[in-house]
């Protein structure tokens, strides 16, 4: 038998590596890459040395001797990029969509400065094309959701999509069964064990991106044959709280058959 204390040793190991495994999984979130070249707006030179960041976070890149850089594990979201470098002026892209399976792609041109240094707000564009996705993708953002009218859930959108169908509460994806639907929620699976189908209740004023592959993803989802949905939450933020309250109402009508339950004459 084990002394008492080898197994209150045994028993603190198990809990740490339990609260840290949980941790992880609380923290888990689908993230991307931003990369892109920045040069010389007069001499179309490209820079060296160039520091790119991400406001209001801690990631960031320098450019090397090609004036490329590229950042990793960029939480899905919408940021603003910043180039600065002495003797130039700042450049910053606003309204930078990050998407899950999508490399956002971003061109800085900066010009030189002299004196005093003054910073350029450049609101970014949206890729139209990205190489690096071989299937059907659709990008959703939480304003498209929003701005629908009649949609309480996720779902009801989604049912709108070219090839998705509703059946019985659960998406299917160019005519495959429920089961070969996959969900994935800040990247860890989210499916009903009672069924064997994915799961998409999730509350909209949560939803910050929805991806929604349609065929020909990558081997990284394996198990799924029809498609998936790739769900992104929103993350708070360290400046205030923030909150949202939804509130629906049917219009006046009797809920039931017969004459009024307060007429004299009624059963």
């Amino acid at each position: 038998m084990n002394p008492p204390s080898l197994i209150k040793k045994q028993t603190i190991h198990f809990i740490l590596v339990l609260a840290f495994t949980i941790c992880g999984l609380m923290n888990a979130q689908t993230r991307s890459k931003i990369s892109g070249t920045v040069t010389d707006e007069q001499t179309n030179e490209k820079l060296f040395g160039v520091n790119v960041i991400l406001k209001g976070t801690n990631l960031g890149a320098a450019t090397d001797a090609n004036g490329k850089f590229f950042i990793i594990n960029v939480p899905v979201g919408t940021y603003e990029v910043a180039a600065s470098m002495i003797g130039y002026n700042t450049q910053t892209f606003v309204d930078v969509l990050v998407s899950a399976d999508r490399v956002t792609q971003l061109d800085f041109n900066l010009s030189s400065t002299v004196l005093e240094e003054e910073e350029v707000i450049v609101v970014a564009q949206r890729n139209v094309l990205y190489k690096e996705v071989s299937n059907t993708q659709l990008v959703i953002t939480d304003d498209q959701v929003n701005n629908t009218a009649g949609i309480r859930d996720i779902n009801a959108f989604l049912e709108k999509q070219p090839g998705v169908t509703s059946n019985n509460g659960f998406l299917e994806i160019r005519g495959g069964s429920a089961d070969q639907t996959g969900t994935f929620i800040n990247g860890l699976g989210y499916n009903n064990a009672a069924v064997g189908n994915a799961e998409t209740i999730v509350p909209l004023s949560a939803i910050d991106q929805v991806s929604l592959l349609s065929g020909g993803f990558n081997a990284e989802y394996g198990n799924f044959r029809s498609g998936l949905i790739n769900v992104t939450t929103k993350s708070g933020t360290t400046e205030a709280y923030h909150g949202s309250i939804n509130v629906s109402r049917n219009l006046e009508h009797v809920k039931r058959f017969g004459p009024l339950l307060s007429d004299p004459l009624g059963p």
